[in-house]
Order: structure tokens, then C-alpha cells, then sequence
């Protein structure tokens, strides 16, 4: 499916950049006075961040540009940001909240940047995107986000804990010894978190290929009804 409507496209592309600037501003807890900026460090954040600026630079990009068949800017770019927000969204569902239905009023936030952000994100580019942008390799180019965070976590847990008395001074970077629980290997056991971390990247990767041939299906499809009229 493909919208050709750049005044739509893009109205819609400020909303999530704009929307996203507010739930960005509200995760750090600007608002309240008492910056959390410690917050930077969660993945869930770091994306969302990340999201926010490319969806401004996005906007302006189609504002200014003329090619019609342009409708994307950095497809590989996207693409992570969208698997990403739909890789957090089934995590936290699933793994981390135990398949329990959110409750928006005690922690709002949290919950749109979870459930709602994926699907908007989705939305965008099953509308407003022509399909066929993606490569057979983005997928794992997708995955490089999370690997670069999961050595994150366990480089600053080794360095910062404050048992091993490394660098004192710095504040730690999360509310707990680990951002999720499912990088504790302290309460999960090596094997456990191991085997974990295994089943996310393979989960992982593998919905990244689902969302590969979902672009890739489209433009099939039209090369197979144009090859069947010209035979005709």
C-alpha cells in the first residue's frame, strides 16, 4: 500500500516528531523539574531519541524534495528505527510485563513510547513509503543497535559496579544493576541469560526478514501483473 501525498506524509511525519519530542522531554522528566538524564541510557530512550531527530530531518527532507519516486530518506536508517520500536514493544510485552495488559494511568509514558510508537512507525511506512527500499542485508545491519547496547550493558556493569571500586565517581548509569532483567546474570544464571539473549537476536533478526518481504512482496506483485499484461 502506498499513499502518494506528500502534505499528508508529511503531516503526519511532524506529528511523530513532534509527539515523540514531548514523550522524549516526559521520559527524562523534564517537565517535573528534576531531570533524569540517566534515562539516556535505556534503549528504549536512546531509539526513541534517535527517532525523534530523524523523523524532524525526514519532514524537512520531503518538504524540500521534488523527485517523486524519493519517499524515504535512509530506508536502512528507518528500518532499524521501526524493528527496533516493534522489537522493544514485543519484548517488554511478552518478557518483561509477563503478557499483562498496561496500565496507561500509572505509567503513561512508558506505555506509549512501548505500544503506540511501533505501530505509528508502521503505519508511516506502510502508507507513505514506496516499497522496495530494503536489501536482503538490512536486516542484520537492523540487529547492530542491540548487540552495541547488550555490550554496553555488560562493559558498564563490569567497569561501574561499584563492588569492583572502578571508577567510583561516575554516577551509575541505571536505576538498577541492570537496565533489564533479563540481562541479569546474577539472578538469572549465565545459561539462562545466555540462552535468553540467543532466542532475542534470533526472534529478532527473524522479524526483521518478515519485514523485508513486506516490502519486497509489493513490488513482486507489480512485476508479476505488468510481466502478465505484456504477455498478453
Amino acid at each position: 500500500m502506498y499513499i502518494n501525498y506528500k502534505p499528508l506524509a508529511v503531516f503526519l511525519r511532524m506529528i511523530i516528531a513532534m509527539g515523540g519530542t514531548l514523550l522524549l522531554l516526559a521520559a527524562l522528566q523534564l517537565f517535573s523539574g528534576e531531570p533524569q538524564l540517566k534515562q539516556l541510557n535505556y534503549y528504549s530512550v536512546i531509539m526513541l531519541l534517535i527517532t525523534v531527530i530523524y523523523y524532524y530531518v525526514l519532514s524537512f527532507w520531503q518538504i524540500n524534495n521534488t523527485k517523486k519516486d524519493k519517499t524515504c530518506l535512509a530506508p536502512w536508517l528507518k528500518g532499524t528505527l521501526m524493528l527496533s520500536a516493534i522489537a522493544s514493544c514485543a519484548v517488554t510485552h511478552f518478557l518483561i510485563n509477563g503478557n499483562s495488559i498496561p496500565s496507561w494511568s500509572d505509567n503513561f509514558v512508558n506505555d506509549t513510547v512501548t505500544y503506540i510508537l511501533p505501530v505509528v512507525l508502521f503505519v508511516d511506512w506502510l502508507l507513505f513509503d514506496k516499497k522496495g527500499n530494503f536489501k536482503l542485508f538490512f536486516p542484520f545491519i537492523w540487529f547492530i543497535p542491540a548487540v552495541l547496547y547488550t555490550v554496553y550493558v555488560y562493559v558498564a556493569v563490569l567497569v561501574l559496579d561499584k563492588q569492583m571500586n572502578f571508577f567510583a565517581k561516575y554516577p551509575y548509569p541505571f536505576d538498577d544493576v541492570y537496565p533489564y532483567p533479563f540481562f541479569d546474570i546474577a539472578t538469572n544464571g549465565t545459561v539462562t541469560t545466555v540462552a535468553t539473549l540467543l532466542m532475542l537476536a534470533v526472534g529478532f533478526i527473524a522479524l526483521g526478514f518478515v519485514l523485508f518481504l513486506l516490502d519486497m512482496l509489493p513490488v513482486r506483485f507489480r512485476t508479476f501483473v505488468e510481466s502478465k499484461k505484456s504477455s498478453e
